[in-house]
């Protein structure tokens, strides 16, 4: 049985769970939101390098002319892990307040817009991913506007990567043969291959980086949703590009990094 069967056979079992971690981030969430309107909270502004080692290396795909997304994705991370340490003590306007300043400084990301616009999450697209979060988000990528066909694949990614039970090891080699076969393949629209090729680099380099962070101290189903939270947020950064404004890519850098930072702070 392929290992694709084997994680989704595994949903129905998890659902149950998967409630549970809801009503606790639903609670988080909204308390994060009051802090937002009702008061300015302190932040410890202060450096550290504990969070994590800024030369993290992960494995390339070279293959992958979206290489690069991951790759950014992980760098501005590392700039927000480390100038951040206590993000748990931010509310969630102030990080992506953060995240937007990192990216707008950044002239790789700004090389991507068209515009002076680009994507940046909303306190409601943030809930209702912590809502769907027990259907595997898929929900929110079927209210994306996507073809068939790519909603299709990108929900069974998704659903893989947050379901994932193996070693680390083994997610990467999954994404690498994932990325493979899809450059084999011939789609009917060939963008829709360079949008999922975005999001497997953005999954292989923010499993590289959070496994590094986050698997001692919060084991390994905390590491796979903040992974996930990733995927879905660069899926919902590319789904919103606009010709004339901002590419795929730098709609899907923009939803990961908010997204990964958010989820960082549960």
């Amino acid at each position: 049985m392929s290992k694709l069967r084997i994680v989704l056979i595994m949903k129905e079992s998890t659902f149950f769970t998967k409630n549970s971690i809801v009503t606790i981030l639903l609670s988080f969430f909204f308390i994060s939101c009051s802090t937002d309107k009702d008061s300015n909270s302190d932040i410890n502004l202060s450096n550290s390098n504990n969070a994590t080692n800024s030369q993290t290396i992960c494995t390339e795909n070279t293959e992958n002319t979206y290489e690069f997304v991951g790759r950014l994705h992980n760098l501005i991370l590392i700039e927000f892990l480390e100038e951040y340490p206590n993000a748990e003590n931010m509310t969630n306007d102030e990080v992506m307040d953060v995240i937007e300043g990192i990216l707008l400084n950044n002239d790789e990301f700004v090389s991507m817009l068209e515009s002076d616009e680009y994507f940046r999450m909303t306190q409601q697209e943030i809930e209702g991913i912590i809502m769907d979060y027990p259907n595997d988000f898929e929900n929110v990528i079927e209210g994306l506007g996507l073809s068939i066909e790519l909603e299709e694949r990108l929900t069974e990614f998704i659903s893989v990567t947050i379901n994932f039970t193996s070693e680390y090891s083994d997610y990467i080699d999954f994404v690498l043969d994932y990325e493979e076969a899809l450059l084999a393949e011939t789609l009917p629209n060939e963008e829709e291959k360079e949008f999922i090729l975005a999001i497997t680099s953005i999954a292989r380099h923010s499993a590289c980086l959070w496994n590094e962070i986050y698997e001692e101290e919060k084991g390994k189903g905390g590491t796979w949703l903040v992974i996930g939270a990733d995927v879905l947020g660069g899926i919902i950064g590319g789904a919103a590009a606009s010709p004339g404004f901002w590419t795929v890519a730098a709609g899907a850098l923009s939803g990961a990094s908010g997204a990964s930072a958010i989820a960082s702070r549960l």
